[in-house]
């Protein structure tokens, strides 16, 4: 599938969206998020976003998002020599992938796309790197190129 490509790198301590909490103090109902640093990770990736888009247009109509995230190590993962044999080779802890996704297209919509809705495809991973952020692409899908695809695999399920 063919389309307009967006790709930027967002730099920091990527953190999921999380659930909302509420509470009451007093006679006032107060809803705050579960992760306290959510609200800093998503103005880092609207930053990022805006300065990648400056006179760009939103994209419209549906839209493929492949994430690549990139986590820093634990320390406990190393010894004296390096890292451990039985150190995890990839990140199946957390923070969850889900959440880390909601947390960046909550970062990109009113910038890139005009709604997280226009994700038709979603691809997204979670790996040990030295530098922290989330390789984030965006490209755009046409309905046109979907149908010639569907019809270059003779009827096969895609």
């Amino acid at each position: 599938m063919g389309g307009c490509v967006i790709s930027f790198f967002v730099y920091g301590r990527p953190a999921p969206k999380g659930s909302m909490r509420a509470f009451v103090r007093g006679a006032r109902a107060i809803v705050t998020h579960d992760n306290t640093r959510t609200q800093a990770w998503g103005q880092a990736v609207a930053c990022a976003a805006l300065d990648v888009m400056r006179e760009r247009e939103l994209m419209l109509g549906a839209v493929s998002v492949t994430l690549r995230f990139a986590l820093r190590r634990p320390l406990g993962h190393y010894g004296k020599r390096g890292l451990r044999p039985s150190a995890r080779v990839q990140p199946d802890v957390k923070p969850d992938l889900d959440k880390l996704a909601r947390a960046v297209l909550d970062g990109i919509t009113g910038i890139v796309i005009r709604d997280d809705a226009q994700v038709c495809e979603l691809m997204a991973i979670k790996t040990y790197d030295d530098v922290q952020g989330v390789e984030i692409s965006v490209r755009a899908t046409s309905q046109d190129a979907y149908d010639k695809e569907r019809e270059t695999h003779d009827g096969s399920e895609i």
